[in-house]
């Protein structure tokens, strides 16, 4: 059985093993270990591609590990494998000033006016478009997530008469605009792990999944349609979970008499 050395893993080791391997087992075929020989040649050759494999094999472990990995995809790879949730592309955001004008009721405006511009409205500047992330209430002095940002300015006419308030509001906005793709599912399409392919390549988000019955759907559903929990679909973290954590908001009424 012929004795073949698995340490030996740069050139110079291996072309060393396989002359002794040649000299060993090969004498009376091969004894001219010149370096101008065409043994020698071979010899070398098979040297250099052992080395390379070598130096391939060590780089695809040490793109495994955290400490050694020099590639982005790598580090990437071994996040999703420790499961962390990689976030992919983002949008530019910035912020819009939004106006209305309201009539004057007593001493202020009337409320009863103020409009609410809904989230997914969209506004262009730059030549760029952009979407409002919540709903904008003109009635309310805070944005959703509680900070101040409405401006109330009075209007007057030239006699000194207030006439009307412009109402503003500071928003932000979203580089992108929302799309909604329809597919019909077959009963060929009924089967584990279905793959739906996005027609775009710039996909920031998937906002929103749900299934309608039916198959000849023409219009947008509606956005009761979306948040009906009985259409949704749920993202989780592996698919051996077959349940889902909602926010359940409880509210206490309290009837005085």
């Amino acid at each position: 059985m012929a004795n073949v050395n698995y340490t030996s893993r740069d050139f110079a080791n291996i072309r060393t093993d396989l002359v002794n391997y040649v000299r060993q087992y090969y004498p009376d075929i091969f004894g001219d270990f010149n370096d101008a020989s065409v043994g020698m040649m071979l010899l070398e050759l098979n040297a250099a591609v052992g080395d390379m494999l070598s130096f391939n094999t060590d780089r695809m472990f040490a793109e495994t590990q955290i400490d050694y990995a020099q590639e982005r995809k790598s580090i990437l790879s071994i996040a999703r494998t420790l499961g962390l949730k990689i976030p992919g592309k983002r949008a530019s955001a910035t912020i819009v000033d939004l106006s209305v004008t309201l009539p004057v009721f007593g001493d202020t405006f009337d409320i009863s006016y103020a409009p609410i511009i809904r989230a997914g409205s969209q506004v262009s500047g730059a030549g760029k478009l952009f979407e409002l992330d919540n709903d904008v209430d003109f009635s309310n002095p805070f944005t959703v997530s509680g900070i101040p940002n409405r401006l109330i300015i009075p209007n007057f006419n030239g006699n000194g008469t207030l006439i009307n308030y412009t109402i503003t509001k500071r928003e932000i906005v979203t580089n992108g605009y929302s799309k909604i793709l329809k597919r019909v599912i077959n009963t060929s399409d009924s089967r584990p792990f279905l793959e739906v392919i996005l027609p775009d390549n710039d996909v920031l988000v998937i906002d929103s999944i749900i299934t309608l019955d039916g198959t000849n759907y023409q219009t947008t559903p509606t956005f009761s349609d979306f948040l009906n929990k009985d259409n949704r679909w749920y993202e989780v973290d592996a698919l051996a979970e077959d349940k889902v954590s909602l926010k359940i908001i409880h509210v206490l009424v309290i009837i005085l008499v």
